[in-house]
């Protein structure tokens, strides 16, 4: 049998897979992922992620080999690149992203300052906005004022 626990917070599954030893079938759900442990006392789970009704098998993954070897950004990293990932692109296991805390954060919290995204995201936002305002393409273009 398969036992689940529903973890909706990312710090609170960082600390359940930090703590180690788990029992075989031991399962997490986190949002439209779901984590599976196939290793008695061990630490490889196996990730699925929803697709609709279904659940996609993508990976099989050692949460706590990262959390120790790499730390807390890196784990938070790997779980959010799974997240923003479409199925599609977990099962191809092309699904990380290197700044997908961030891309996290700007959908998900609408309280990040705007000072804490890079200058380059702000302004290629700044650019694709004003394009889309003006009905124009994305590539900058100067236009000529009127003097009178």
């Amino acid at each position: 049998p398969y036992e689940f626990m529903r973890i909706d917070d990312i710090d609170a599954l960082r600390e359940h897979f930090g703590r180690g030893n788990w029992a075989i079938r031991q399962g997490v759900v986190f949002d439209d992922l779901a984590f599976i442990n196939q290793v008695n006392g061990g630490d490889e789970w196996w990730t699925l992620k929803r697709d609709g009704e279904e659940w996609v098998a993508f990976e099989s993954t050692s949460f706590a080999y990262a959390i120790e070897a790499k730390g807390r950004a890196a784990f938070e990293t790997l779980v959010r690149s799974m997240q923003l990932a479409t199925p599609a692109q977990c099962k191809a296991l092309d699904y990380y992203d290197k700044d997908a805390s961030a891309k996290w954060a700007a959908e998900h919290d609408p309280r990040t300052p705007e000072l804490e995204r890079s200058l380059a995201q702000r302004a290629s936002d700044a650019r694709e906005a004003a394009s889309a305002r003006n009905g124009r393409s994305h590539a900058p273009r100067r236009e000529a004022q009127a003097i009178d």
